[in-house]
C-alpha cells in the first residue's frame, strides 16, 4: 500500500468514527438541558426534534431568547448546519412595558401553579424585580425571581414596568427596612396605614419630616415610615456582615 492510499484509508476511516460517534438529536436536546435547564423550577425547557418535510425541527416551548439561542449554539457545534429552531419563546409574548415589575406587597407569595391553593413555590417582599414571562393583566403572572425561580404571582401583586422604567428605580435613592415589621402611614405619627412593611422591603425616597421618611412604593403610593426603622440602601449594602450574629 502506498503513502496515499494509506493517507486515504485514514481520512475515510476517520469520517466513519465520527459518523458513528456523531450525537443525535435527542442526544443533544437531553445533553443540553442537563446542563441549562435541569431543573424545572427555574428554567422552562420543553424542547423537542421532529423532521417536518424532511427537514430537522425543533420544537416546544422554552422561557426566555437565551435558552432558545442556546439550542441553536448546541446543534450547530454538533455539525448540524441544516436544520430549522422553531421553539416558542414565553417571554416574547409578553407586551411591550409589561415584561418587569416589582413586588408591591410587603409580602407575596408566589404558586407553583396559578391558583391561590397551588403550592407555595416562594415569596419576595416589596421591591424585588421579577422578570415577566407570561402577562395577564386580571389573573396570574408567570415570573422569574432575582434568583431564578419560576412561579406565578397574582397580577395585583405585582407593579409593571418598562425597561427605562426599572433603569430608574435602579438609579434612584432608595432605602430598605431593617425592623422586622412597621407600617408606611400617610402622615408622621399618623395612623392610617397605607401598608405593612417587612424587613428586607425596599422603597424610593422622597424626602424626610420630623423624624420620619417620605418613601414611595413601587406603584408610587408614598407615605412615612419611622427614621429609625429605614435605612438608605447604598449605605446599607456596604457593611460588613457578620454570618455568626
Amino acid at each position: 500500500m502506498n503513502k496515499v492510499s494509506r493517507i486515504l484509508l485514514v481520512v475515510v476511516a476517520a469520517c466513519i468514527a465520527g459518523s458513528m460517534w456523531a450525537a443525535t438529536p435527542r442526544e443533544i436536546v437531553n445533553s443540553l438541558k442537563q446542563r441549562i435547564a435541569p431543573d424545572k423550577r427555574t428554567a422552562v425547557w420543553d424542547v423537542k426534534t421532529v423532521s417536518q418535510k424532511g427537514v430537522l425541527t425543533i420544537v416546544g416551548t422554552v422561557g426566555t431568547v437565551d435558552l432558545k439561542e442556546a439550542v441553536t449554539a448546541e446543534f450547530q457545534k454538533n455539525g448540524y448546519n441544516k436544520f430549522s429552531n422553531n421553539l416558542i419563546v414565553l417571554e416574547n409574548a409578553v407586551p411591550e412595558g409589561k415584561r418587569w415589575a416589582i413586588v408591591k406587597l410587603g409580602l407575596a407569595s408566589l404558586r407553583c401553579e396559578g391558583a391561590h391553593s397551588a403550592e407555595m413555590a416562594t415569596q419576595a417582599i416589596m421591591g424585588t424585580p421579577v422578570k415577566v414571562l407570561e402577562y395577564d393583566a386580571d389573573d396570574w403572572c408567570r415570573v422569574v425571581t432575582p434568583d431564578d425561580y419560576i412561579s406565578y404571582v397574582p397580577s395585583s401583586s405585582i407593579s409593571f414596568k418598562t425597561d427605562e422604567e426599572m433603569a430608574q428605580w435602579r438609579k434612584a435613592d432608595r432605602y430598605i427596612v431593617t425592623t422586622y415589621c412597621t407600617r408606611l402611614v400617610t402622615e408622621p405619627k399618623g395612623d392610617e396605614t397605607i401598608t405593612d412593611l417587612t424587613l428586607g422591603c425596599i422603597l424610593e425616597y422622597k424626602g424626610e419630616k420630623k423624624g420620619w421618611v417620605c418613601l414611595a412604593t413601587p406603584d408610587g403610593r408614598v407615605g412615612y415610615v419611622e427614621k429609625e426603622s429605614v435605612e438608605s440602601l447604598n449605605t446599607w449594602k456596604q457593611q460588613s456582615f457578620n454570618a455568626d450574629l
